[in-house]
């Protein structure tokens, strides 16, 4: 077997002292790939690329949701309890030009926006951050947006 640079050999298992050892072997933040546990959203993007590895698993506890590196990017894990087809309706009651939407989809979702007639409404949206939409149209009204 070739020799891998840049390791410390082994010859068995990274295992504690004995069985009745209360402390941990390995520590997740330091770990490359694998699934790790963060506190919000922005200490999941901070994780070094040293440290990220395709296909790794970040759980963030401020959301409740796992998310998977898939092509350098973040995706809710399908096999998260926040995964499936996540969705929200926002009801805007007060006649505005610009809507400011938390979702907390922890996606970039479609928009699709009614006004309080059911008519389509055309307008610019503005994706703040994967929770967050600013919708911005041409003259205040009231209704409805449709995000999945």
């Amino acid at each position: 077997m070739a020799k891998i640079p840049s390791t410390i050999p082994l010859s068995g298992a990274i295992a504690p002292t004995d069985d009745q050892d209360e402390f941990a072997v390995t520590i997740d933040t330091y770990n490359r790939g694998g699934h790790r546990t963060v506190a919000t959203i922005n200490d999941r993007n901070i994780i070094t690329l040293d440290r990220k590895k395709e296909g790794m698993l970040v759980f963030v506890e401020s959301d409740g949701v796992t998310y998977q590196l898939i092509n350098g990017f973040w995706e809710v894990f399908a096999g998260s309890s926040g995964a499936g087809d996540k969705h929200e309706t926002h009801e805007q009651n007060v006649a505005e030009s610009t809507w400011n939407i938390q979702h907390n989809l922890g996606k970039f979702p479609s928009v699709s926006v009614v006004d309080s007639g059911g008519s389509n409404v055309e307008g610019e949206t503005i994706y703040i951050d994967a929770n967050n939409i600013q919708l911005l149209f041409s003259a205040p009204f009231t209704g409805k947006a449709y995000l999945n």
